[in-house]
Formats: structure tokens, sequence, C-alpha cells
């Protein structure tokens, strides 16, 4: 039996919403750079914040599950 995954008005996955909730300003930020495939130490340079907050960042969407 298939079921078909719940979708939003905007015909968005549900469980992809979900996950934009979860992650704060700057993890979407960051994410989007490294969905570009930008180093951690170019995303700092380009948005101007210390490669420790980079790495905060990205240790954010590990603990919450965004990111292996």
């Amino acid at each position: 039996v298939r079921t078909r995954k719940k979708r939003d008005g905007q015909g968005r996955n549900k469980e992809n919403q979900k996950i934009a909730y979860k992650a704060s300003a700057g993890e979407k930020e960051v994410l989007e750079f490294l969905k570009m495939g930008y180093s951690k130490v170019e995303i700092s340079d380009m948005l101007g914040v210390s490669r420790n907050t980079v790495y905060n960042r990205i240790k954010g969407l590990k603990e919450k599950g965004i990111l292996s």
C-alpha cells in the first residue's frame, strides 16, 4: 500500500517544511552555502562572521538532524 506524502498549500513536502522551521536564520544561510559547495572558511568570509560562528551553526544543524 502506497501512502501519499502530505503537502502544504504550495506543494511542498511538510517534512521539509518542518526542517526549515527548526533551523535558525543563520543556520539556513550556512546550509545554503554548503549546498553550493563553499568551504567553511569561504562561508565565514562571505558572511562576515568568524569561523567559529560557522562551525557552531554547522554543529547546530547536525544536532537538529538536518546535516549528517
